[in-house]
């Protein structure tokens, strides 16, 4: 038996373990399916070298190389996709034309081997087995497999640049330190010196075990192509939609999320290593060092500040960091921008004030309606007999209304209310009330007012009304007043009470001719109900 026939034989086996051994270790994992079936390609291309280094003829050698393209030629494209696959696993894909056109490339250079003349011109016997010549087509193939392995290498050292746990780092290492010696000298041994005209041993497949030990090692080391919490809390905390800082016990920034690099308007290299009160406003933070949160997680609304832009509000969670014996690695900062719930709670603020001012809001006049002109006088009354406070109420009624609307109609009618209305908000004091009562009604309110001053307000308010010219009306506008003191010396027995007196005095005032004020006194309430 060849002795050099053992090369490729050590190398089938190694990769035929390896590919077993990664596919059982996750077979969900697309990374995993993919570099199995790179190790099975190398195993399958290993063992036909082994068979090919043991015939006898050129022609049967010659067979087995062609048999064997369907392993080396897939090489390159299964594996950069498993580098795609490993470190992008869990965001969308950034090449998959690329992936799609290597994979598609290899399939080409694949059938090329079939042709005569095209990847190999024949087969020269050397002391270790057969060697090929290589054909026009091997050169291209040759410069497709150096770029797209040269491809895969670079995404793996910028996954590792760019990895945020030590873990992820070592991982991504391991594999660049693996595939490096059989890459190298495969390219070295198995093309560029055949190309060149010079016959070497074959290394690729011998090196090739060197990758499955040290892919071996990762895994059992480093949980390789395994689904670690390393790589779970990586995954967790790229993905997460709030903004991640994670601070050392000096206050300087060491970790961040692609959440937080958005909001700041900043990348990871210009966040890490700086003070974190460059990026928050808040009390917490600094709080949650010197004293390591005594009360466990804090919350409070901070200020977020990006990168020439206005403050943001965010919810900031701030959570100490502690090793067993209690010792301080840092703090964990986590910002929910809350700019949409701010909106949302002004929003319904607004709607609410907007259901409530319509459900004491008199929809025609847009004075107060009868409903909160109760309330409100129930509160003085209140405040009259428990404070020994005055007040005065007064009903308002339009003389001869009803004329109005017979005459120029409806809709006149609710102009002269209109205008009414507004001279009585003109005449009283913003901390008054005044509601429609009913009809052609008003109701008056007048708080911390004695019965001089009300009786003073009162005549301003006929005046005023006397005064108005409502268009499209031609008829005077006059009304009718009675005005009712809350005396606290002889309160009334209840709201209702008051609201009585002033009715019979405004029933006096349309009795004594109309366009008038009469006043009542609460005595004569009191005096009734006894």
């Amino acid at each position: 038996m060849n002795p050099y026939a053992l090369l490729p034989l050590s190398g089938f086996l190694a990769n035929c373990a390896l590919a077993a051994a990664v596919f059982a270790r996750n077979p969900r994992a697309q990374a995993n399916r993919l570099y199995a079936m790179l190790a099975l390609a190398i195993a399958y291309w290993s063992l036909l070298k082994f068979a090919w280094r043991l015939v006898g003829d050129a022609e049967s050698a010659e067979i087995l190389y062609r048999a064997s393209a369907a392993g080396w030629c897939l090489l390159p494209s299964v594996y950069l996709h498993f580098v795609v696959a490993f470190t992008r696993e869990g965001e969308p894909p950034r090449g998959p034309s690329r992936v799609r056109f290597a994979h598609a490339a290899g399939a080409g250079f694949a059938a090329a081997a079939l042709v005569p003349g095209a990847m190999v011109v024949e087969m020269v016997r050397e002391p270790w087995g057969y060697s090929h010549v290589p054909g026009p087509v091997y050169t291209l193939f040759t410069v497709y497999f150096i770029a797209t392995f040269t491809g895969a290498l670079v995404l793996l050292v910028r996954a590792r640049s760019h990895a945020r746990t030590k873990a992820v780092r070592a991982q991504c290492g391991y594999l660049i330190v693996g595939i490096l010696p059989p890459l190298v000298g495969g390219v070295a041994t198995n093309m560029l010196a055949k190309l060149a005209g010079i016959h070497v041993v074959d290394l690729a497949e011998v090196l090739s075990t060197f990758n499955a030990g040290v892919v071996g090692y990762a895994m059992v080391r480093h949980g390789l192509l395994a689904v670690t919490l390393a790589q779970a809390l990586e995954t967790i905390i790229a993905t997460m939609g709030d903004a991640l800082l994670v601070v050392n016990k000096t206050g300087e920034v060491v970790l961040s999320n692609a959440a937080a690099e958005r909001m700041l308007r900043l990348s990871s290299a210009d966040i890490l290593g700086r003070p974190l009160s460059q990026f928050v406003r808040s009390r917490i933070v600094k709080g949650a060092i010197e004293s390591a949160l005594p009360g466990g997680l804090q919350v409070e609304e901070a200020e977020w500040l990006p990168k020439g832009g206005e403050p943001i509000p965010v919810m900031l969670s701030a959570s100490a960091v502690r090793d067993r014996e209690g010792t301080l690695f840092g703090v964990v900062c986590v910002a929910k921008d809350i700019r949409e719930i701010r909106r949302a709670m002004l929003d319904l603020a607004a709607a609410n004030q907007a259901l409530e001012r319509q459900a004491i809001t008199d929809e025609l006049t847009g004075v107060s309606n009868r409903r909160y002109a109760n309330q409100r006088l129930g509160e003085e009354c209140n405040r009259g007999w428990r404070y020994k406070r005055i007040f005065s109420i007064a009903v308002l009624d339009l003389d001869d209304f009803k004329p109005v609307n017979d005459t120029f109609g409806h809709q006149a009618g609710d102009r002269v209310l209109q205008v009414v209305a507004g001279v009585l908000r003109t005449a009283l004091r913003t901390s008054d009330v005044v509601a429609r009562w009913g009809g052609d009604e008003f109701f008056l309110l007048l708080q911390e007012t004695d019965a001089p001053t009300a009786k003073m307000v009162c005549e301003r308010v006929l005046a005023g009304i006397e005064g108005v010219v409502v268009p499209g009306v031609d008829l005077p506008i006059r009304a009718s007043l009675g005005l009712a003191t809350f005396e606290p010396a002889a309160p009334p027995q209840d709201a209702d009470s008051l609201v009585k007196l002033a009715d019979e005095a405004l029933y006096q005032a349309k009795r004594q001719g109309k366009g008038r004020l009469a006043e009542a006194s609460s005595l004569s309430v009191v005096s009734e109900g006894a």
